[in-house]
């Protein structure tokens, strides 16, 4: 656009697709930091009973810019005191670094921070922010007075959280950073391209442009869970293998129906929406789920299932349960050209024993069956050229 000869190749902006996108503006940003110091004795009570999540999940439900995270707990007063004739004192080569801090606890009991941000003139918190919150410790700032890098890093996850909630709103769940809209029932795609799932990053283009890269990437289908995975783990033995919303963690399902929780339901949708048109009728609200050794109740909602573990355990990996198949959901029709053939062959030449080889030194070899060879091992190269 900027070259002194001005040609083009006849198109406009309008014929072109970007993943990359103009959300909003620094100019004007304005934030407020409200801190809840560690609590001592530990925590009894829910996390709604906590100043900071109930105070973020209303803030989210009113459509505010805001973010909550765990800080280290401030160190002792004495870990920077002089050093005694009973200790050594600093070396010669001493630095004076300080040390880092400590991560934070995960638990409720770990001291938090608040943060909301706003333009224009400050919104009503009375409603939104408890009043023992609004009372403690607190910090103001905006952009006239300089964003630092923490700052900006915690306005960018006060975005994503504001298009997470959209997104959970209209059907799509998160599983780790990947948003996904999962399949009904046991509808089967496995040879289709079009699941899809995205994730976002942003950065701050020229002086203060927020932006927004969308990552689209294939991944093996997902679906909600249906009564007949309830079926199936009371004839397997292993159980069924799910993956658990929002934070993609892998589990099984045990089978057990959790008791109906009210309770459990409603912390939930303080943070996370619970949409009841997601799950198949007669499936109970929570189901029990073995996550690292431990059972928990789990929205049914936010339990999912997906083709990747259809393949039964214990099975020989050989070319009928292979993943080189039209079962394999990353790969397309139309995807088997020259320059993605290629690069498998030769991946596979590499990885696999040739076959003039395997039929000079295992002649018994089971006829359909892999014979792996270590990567590492200096070998004749036989790849295609």
């Amino acid at each position: 656009m900027t070259h002194p000869s001005h040609q083009t190749n006849g198109a406009s902006l309008e014929d072109c697709h970007t993943n990359f996108f103009a959300l909003t503006d620094l100019c004007g940003i304005k934030w407020r930091k409200l801190v809840w110091g560690e609590v001592a004795g530990g925590f009894g009570g829910t996390p709604l009973e906590d100043p900071v999540l109930s105070s973020f999940s209303r803030c989210l439900a009113g459509d505010i810019l805001c973010v909550w995270r765990r800080v280290a707990a401030t160190p002792a007063a004495s870990a920077g005191g002089p050093a005694t004739a009973s200790g050594p004192g600093p070396g010669i080569f001493e630095l004076g670094i300080a040390p880092s801090p400590a991560p934070p606890p995960l638990s409720l009991t770990a001291a938090k921070e608040l943060w909301i941000f706003w333009y224009g003139e400050e919104p009503d918190l009375s409603g939104l922010v408890s009043p023992e919150l609004i009372a403690c410790e607190s910090e103001q700032g905006s952009w006239e007075s300089g964003l630092s890098y923490e700052c900006r890093s915690l306005l960018f996850k006060a975005l994503h959280n504001l298009i997470e909630r959209c997104l959970l709103s209209r059907d799509f769940v998160r599983l780790g950073k990947w948003f996904v809209q999962p399949y009904d029932g046991f509808e089967k795609h496995r040879c289709s391209s079009s699941h899809l799932s995205f994730s976002f990053a942003f950065f701050v283009h020229g002086e203060s442009t927020v932006c927004a890269s969308v990552d689209v990437r294939q991944h093996p289908a997902v679906r909600h869970l249906t009564r007949a995975c309830l079926q199936r783990t009371q004839t397997s033995q292993s159980g069924v293998k799910v993956i658990l919303a929002p934070y993609g963690l892998a589990g099984t399902l045990t089978g057990q129906v959790g008791r109906m929780d009210s309770q459990l339901l409603e912390e939930w949708k303080h943070f996370y929406p619970i949409n009841s048109n997601n799950i198949e009728t007669g499936l109970p609200p929570l189901v029990e789920v073995l996550v690292g050794g431990v059972r928990m109740r789990y929205p049914s909602c936010y339990v999912l299932v997906t083709d990747m573990d259809d393949t039964p355990p214990g099975a020989p990996l050989s070319p009928p349960n292979s993943p080189i198949n039209c079962e394999n959901t990353f790969a397309t029709e139309q995807d088997f050209g020259a320059a993605t053939e290629l690069p498998e062959r030769v991946w596979a030449e590499c990885t696999l024993s040739s076959p003039v080889s395997a039929s000079k030194t295992e002649s018994s070899t089971e006829l359909g069956t892999w014979t792996f060879v270590e990567p590492t091992q200096k070998a004749s190269c036989t790849c295609s050229k």
